[in-house]
């Protein structure tokens, strides 16, 4: 059996035609037998999970402006007023998930800002 090797990698070639027939079949077994010794081994296959892309429709910029004071007003506990929280709702109605994304509830109820303003402004742990 002769092997050349190539010069510009690590690969080598198989001429068939020149190894004998006893040779050729004496190749074929090892290669049955390491196939069956690679197929017997456990393989691990990495995976890497696809990444959902999600596309957000961003409001206008003097929207996404007060937007962020409100969010910023809501993080320190200052009172939000009706009319800010129904704008903020307004707002919500064509760019929900840009509202949620900064924080915001998304309707008009009290309720719902106050339990956010709770949320929003209590204290966390640093990371280190």
């Amino acid at each position: 059996m002769k092997m050349t090797s190539t010069s510009t990698t690590d690969m080598q070639i198989i001429k068939l035609p020149e190894i004998s027939t006893p040779g050729l079949l004496k190749l074929m077994r090892d290669v049955a037998a390491e196939l069956e010794m690679r197929l017997s081994q456990p393989q691990t296959r990495l995976e890497h999970p696809i990444q959902q892309v999600v596309t957000v429709r961003v409001p206008p910029v003097h929207e996404q402006d007060f937007c962020l004071v409100v969010a910023e007003k809501l993080k320190s506990g200052d009172y939000i007023r009706a009319s800010e929280r129904n704008r903020v709702a307004e707002i919500a109605e064509s760019f929900h998930d840009w509202v949620v994304q900064q924080g915001l509830p998304t309707t008009h109820n009290a309720g719902d800002w106050k339990r956010r303003g709770v949320f929003m402004s209590a204290p966390r742990a640093k990371p280190r």
